[in-house]
């Protein structure tokens, strides 16, 4: 890349889409001035997305010692883990360098770094009160987490399977291969009025529930100093949602 992008140029080209929650929007300000300073570095976006990883994961044991100044610092470190996970994808838009080994390691960010630090908040407050309620919440959220996380994988890899399994019947080969109307269906973004009740219940839920991101949920309850009511409030919900998903993910498939 022999000539510098500007920040406007960078910003273009990062294909970073406006989000709906405040979030997203303030990270998507930030990334080119970030994307610049490593643009002209060797650094690779598989490389951005282990460094991710490393940063996830020194979060987790600062939660173990229910130190509020460790709390903390362990916002900061969480805020920038969710920072390179939405400007890792930036730069290898702008590097124009793809791989389904960087899919899998950004996938593998989400299976491993949030079930690790709500286990060890889990941990971390059953050593301070000795409530084996909380670490229990604790592993529900951490197990919560692994599942939503896999659902959409699984459905897609589903569906490739059947798609596979059509191409070797009969009606696929008289039909000379599978057209575009139906492959689309396979991807098709139906209007909030087209959807059934259980996919619209879905979309009002990630609304209320994801889009105000977890990440952010998350470090407002250890800056007000109330992780219990975190452990709470998501130990008790999450269970409800995964169902919820996994029932979706059933009608989808």
């Amino acid at each position: 890349m022999n000539k510098r992008l500007s920040i406007k140029e960078i910003r273009e080209r990062s294909g970073l889409p406006y989000k709906t929650h405040l979030y997203a929007n303030v990270a998507r300000w930030f990334s080119p001035y970030f994307l610049k300073l490593v643009l002209y570095t060797p650094l690779n976006p598989n490389d951005l997305t282990i460094f991710m990883i490393f940063v996830g994961l020194a979060c987790a044991p600062l939660l173990l010692f229910n130190n509020y100044y460790l709390y903390i610092l362990m916002v900061v470190l969480y805020q920038f883990y969710a920072f390179l996970d939405i400007v890792d994808g930036a730069l290898a838009r702008i590097k124009q360098k793809f791989s389904n080994k960087g899919i899998y390691l950004d996938s593998l960010s989400h299976l491993i770094v949030e079930p690790a630090i709500f286990l060890c908040l889990g941990f971390g407050r059953f050593f301070l009160t000795n409530d084996l309620r909380l670490l229990i919440l604790g592993v529900i959220i951490a197990f919560s987490q692994i599942v939503l996380r896999s659902l959409q994988p699984l459905v897609i890899y589903v569906k490739y399977k059947h798609l596979n399994l059509i191409k070797t019947t009969d009606i696929y080969k008289s039909k000379g291969g599978w057209d575009k109307k139906e492959a689309k269906v396979y991807n098709e973004q139906l209007p909030y009025s087209k959807l059934n009740t259980f996919d619209k219940i879905k979309l009002i839920v990630s609304k209320i529930y994801f889009i105000p991101n977890l990440t952010f949920i998350f470090s407002i309850f250890l800056l007000l100093n109330k992780p219990d009511y975190f452990l709470v409030f998501y130990g008790l919900t999450m269970p409800i949602i995964v169902l919820i998903n996994i029932f979706l993910a059933i009608q989808r498939v």
